[in-house]
């Protein structure tokens, strides 16, 4: 179809090779997309000319083929020829000259050739900042590189702000997307920011968790991010469904318009109207979108609590926390090797994590390091294997020996740190979701259900929602030890203790009323 009716030597038709081999790329069939990929380059050459910068992006394309079949080699010619092309045709200044810049200086990182990699990064930077702007996202890509290059030649403390930043400028992006797009933009961008995020967390776990002030600003970085999807989406419509004024859906309506205005402008870049026009327009949508914010906060209590928690940080839960209560909020987290040169494996098996935050001390929050996730979630499998197994283990030994595991693998670390508090704000991360704490046995052979008391939180944030939303009931649902297998008559008798007439649908429970801390 490309051969006709433009005809197989046309730009379109290279265009078109590009996007399949792009594809390919994408899916791991190198030996496919190499050959289409080097058909547009000769189309391109051919026709365009050696210097034109649609022949650059070709040249580009090419490279990270390379790059990504792990051949730096062939890699590295191309992204220099690339980047000569752009700087002759474009200028020294242009968002494209930042991102040639950013690519080769990767491939010299990735294959630890740190001194020519970090001049690069510097420079890229440096026309990101002027050019895009400090929040643009080809900004934060080229923060966390280089951060990267410095954690790599171990200056770690000269690492973290810059990685710290480029989570800053995401967090922002992610609150724009989250307002408009459909599910599926949403979690195919947040895709786009998960390594960038792991980066940051690993460099934190590994190499500054002795410090408790990156400690406690990784935590912020983590409670902003957590099931931050879901929970868009659901502190939207609660904003909505917990309001009736008309006012507050017309404002809602153009707040989704204006973030979704500033996220397209922002990925768009300068274009022809320049950088000083660019960034004039950014702040003039920005300003909009933060009047649009405290207008529905004022109109709706709901919309109040919805920015309240997407600002969380460490500082505000350990301060919600109720007294002598603390949060762990866990992380299971794929560890990024800074040190990893060439073919050898940059992201580790995963492990997990446990920030340990106490009520009303944020200065003093820890981060444990629970050992490989692989380990612990097999537990899990075995664990709730054991425990549905009764008919082969009436006695529970079983299932009481994994328990013990357990506790020492994903407990015993904690109690260490958490001394004598004993009122326990817990957010699960990987499979840790699948298990209550209170069946692990602990010391003495007790359940922790006798010693502790949990409280499950989607994210830590969620804490700074309590009681926020006036008129309306924060109670939660709790139906306590129920009986599957009451036949028709101990149900009507059961029902009658409560003073429920049967064949009515009412139940009476006990509930816990989670405003009150």
């Amino acid at each position: 179809s490309c051969s006709h009716p433009l005809g197989p030597g046309h730009p379109y038709t290279a265009a078109s090779l590009n996007n399949l081999a792009e594809l390919y790329g994408t899916i791991g069939d190198y030996a496919k997309a190499e050959p289409l990929y080097r058909r547009a380059l000769v189309i391109q050459e051919k026709v365009l000319g050696v210097e034109h910068p649609y022949t650059a992006q070709s040249l580009n394309n090419l490279a990270l083929l390379y790059k990504r079949m792990g051949d730096y080699a062939k890699a590295e010619p191309l992204y220099k020829r690339s980047l000569a092309i752009k700087e002759k045709a474009l200028g020294p200044d242009h968002p494209e000259i930042a991102l040639a810049l950013n690519n080769l200086g990767f491939l010299y990182f990735s294959v630890g050739d740190y001194a020519k990699a970090e001049p690069l990064l510097k420079r890229s930077l440096a026309i990101c900042h002027k050019v895009l702007g400090p929040g643009h996202p080809d900004t934060a890509l080229t923060l966390s590189n280089l951060g990267a290059i410095l954690a790599a030649t171990g200056r770690y403390a000269q690492a973290f702000p810059l990685m710290l930043r480029a989570q800053d400028i995401d967090g922002k992006l992610i609150d724009q997307v989250m307002g408009f797009t459909s599910e599926d933009q949403k979690m195919k961008f947040l895709g786009t920011k998960e390594h960038n995020l792991y980066g940051f967390l690993s460099l934190g776990s590994q190499h500054t968790k002795d410090n408790k002030d990156v400690v406690a600003r990784s935590l912020t970085v983590w409670l902003k991010r957590k099931g931050v999807v879901l929970e868009a989406q659901k502190r939207f419509q609660d904003a909505l469904a917990l309001s009736d004024d008309p006012k507050v859906m017309e404002k809602a309506r153009e707040l989704a318009r204006i973030r979704g205005q500033l996220s397209r402008l922002t990925f768009a870049g300068p274009g022809k109207e320049g950088p000083e026009a660019y960034r004039k327009k950014i702040k003039e949508i920005e300003e909009e979108k933060e009047r649009l914010e405290a207008e529905l906060s004022r109109l709706s209590d709901a919309f109040a609590k919805t920015k309240k928690v997407g600002k969380a940080d460490a500082m505000q839960v350990a301060s919600s926390l109720p007294q002598g209560s603390a949060l762990i909020d866990f992380v299971k987290l794929p560890v990024y090797s800074f040190s990893a040169k060439g073919k050898e494996e940059r992201w580790l098996s995963p492990r997990y994590l446990a920030f340990i935050l106490p009520a009303g001390r944020a200065d003093s929050v820890s981060l444990i390091d629970l050992g490989d996730a692989a380990g612990t979630d097999r537990l899990i499998t075995d664990l709730r294997r054991a425990i549905t197994n009764y008919e082969a283990d009436p006695e529970g030994r079983d299932s009481s020996r994994i328990s013990r595991r357990l506790y020492d693998r994903v407990f015993l670390p904690l109690s260490k740190e958490l001394k004598d508090t004993k009122d326990i704000y817990i957010s699960p991360d990987g499979n840790l979701n699948l298990i209550p704490f209170e069946i692990l046995k602990g010391p003495g052979n007790r359940y922790l259900i006798e010693d502790y008391t949990f409280n499950y939180l989607g994210s830590g944030r969620d804490i700074l929602g309590f009681g926020m939303v006036k008129g309306k009931s924060s109670k939660p649902l709790v139906i306590g030890d129920p009986d599957y297998n009451l036949d028709e008559t101990g149900q009507k008798d059961s029902l009658r203790k409560l003073g429920i007439t049967p064949g009515t649908r009412s139940v009476a429970t006990r509930s816990r009323d989670m405003s009150s801390k």
